[in-house]
């Protein structure tokens, strides 16, 4: 409805600018206004005509508040500032609409995958993975509302990187050289991650030798979905 919305108060200002101002409008562009008291979309279209009118653009601007039809969803316009046309959603209806069930196709066909969270198993979780989480939740309840496919996926991040870096450490920092060594220092490690532990203890035990143990890591999994909703 937004978007209706938009090309409606875009004809309605091309209507207004040929009948008070004789002047035609090439584009008209519709802003989001800074502030909340200012309006929810402004224009700066009485600038573009001042160069054309020769007229300072609050007046144009005026014309233009006064000879506008207002459409549907828009209860109000106003002059702020140097010329800007803002203007007032009717709001009540407007997130009526907007929470109503919606009862046309989907748009489009197939399925669309939203992947999302993807939290680090080397790394402590943090409040940014749970905004991410967040953001992830409503971008694909928002697409459901829109009568899209929507298929959900959580990775535990690029798991061989990490791993190749836990097998460096092990192998330059702590001198390891056998598997059992690996083995013992993993065990003794504060490593931040259980995952990260049980993975790279599998790679250790896996080989024999450093330059095994290094060949392998770089060549273990990668990008492995855990979790489709």
């Amino acid at each position: 409805m937004l978007e209706e919305i938009r090309q409606s108060l875009t004809e309605a200002l091309r209507a207004a600018a040929r009948e008070s101002l004789s002047a035609e409008l090439d584009r008209v562009v519709l802003e989001r206004s800074p502030r909340v008291a200012l309006g929810d979309l402004a224009t700066p279209a009485a600038f573009d005509l001042a160069r054309t009118l020769r007229r300072a653009p609050r007046a144009i601007a005026t014309d233009l508040a006064a000879a506008v039809r207002l459409p549907a969803g828009v209860r109000e316009a106003r002059v702020e500032g140097g010329g800007y046309l803002n203007f007032f959603l009717d709001r009540p209806p407007l997130i009526r609409s907007l929470l109503s069930p919606r009862t046309d196709s989907p748009r489009g066909t197939g399925k669309v995958i939203v992947e999302h969270t993807n939290i680090n198993p080397n790394k402590a979780a943090h409040i940014g993975h749970l905004r991410n989480a967040v953001l992830g939740d409503v971008l694909v309840r928002v697409l459901r509302g829109l009568g899209q496919q929507v298929e959900v996926q959580n990775y535990l991040d690029d798991t061989g990187v990490q791993v190749a870096d836990v097998v460096a450490g092990l192998v330059r920092l702590k001198g390891v050289e056998t598997a059992a060594a690996a083995r013992e220092a993993i065990r003794d490690a504060l490593l931040p991650g259980s995952a990260a532990v049980a993975i790279t203890s599998r790679a250790a035990a896996s080989v024999e030798t450093p330059a095994m143990w290094m060949s392998a890591a770089t060549t273990s999994a990668t990008w492995t979905p855990v979790s489709s909703r």
